[in-house]
């Protein structure tokens, strides 16, 4: 009986309005659409081969990152926004189109997170799949990227991609 009244008193504890806490987050659409945006200029400026428009919405000294394996073991490597920008910016016949999808952002100020899906295509060629975990801050500019990480997996077959994408 003594063991039955301290579980109600935990839970009357636990469960007092002092106790409680209730977030309420207001989701701003206007500010989910600029980070949108700006993320979204990354991808148009990867297909246009323009480095200055993906340029424009990163934060000198973005930090570029993979999470992934090699020979087994797990390595999180690093990359220079330099040679992203150079090799994005080079004259090509093939189109580099990454394309994006469940696509989650949360806003708090000048700082947002992003976390989407993605699928890299080479001229209409399958080349990779993983998730993109982006940080954004809002200067006066609008929202621009200060740190980007990915996942990549080449096989085919562990990536799910929305109807109609195998065609891109």
């Amino acid at each position: 009986m003594l063991k039955r009244i301290a579980i109600l008193m935990c839970i009357a504890v636990a469960c007092s309005p002092e106790q409680a806490q209730v977030e309420v987050q207001v989701v701003d659409q206007a500010e989910v659409a600029a980070v949108t945006a700006a993320i979204q200029q990354v991808f148009d400026g990867m297909r246009a081969h323009d480095s200055s428009m993906v340029r424009a919405r990163l934060v000198d000294g973005t930090l570029l990152r993979r999470a992934g394996e090699r020979d087994g073991v797990p390595e999180l490597s690093s990359s220079s926004t330099d040679g992203w920008l150079n090799a994005i910016g080079q004259p090509r016949e093939e189109m580099l189109d990454e394309q994006i999808w469940d696509l989650e952002i949360q806003i708090d100020g000048r700082l947002a997170t992003a976390w989407m899906k993605f699928a890299f295509f080479r001229s209409g060629e399958f080349s990779h799949c993983g998730v993109n975990a982006m940080m954004l801050f809002k200067d006066t500019d609008g929202w621009k990227i200060f740190s980007l990480a990915d996942t990549s997996r080449r096989d085919r077959d562990q990536c799910w991609m929305p109807p109609g994408m195998e065609e891109a």
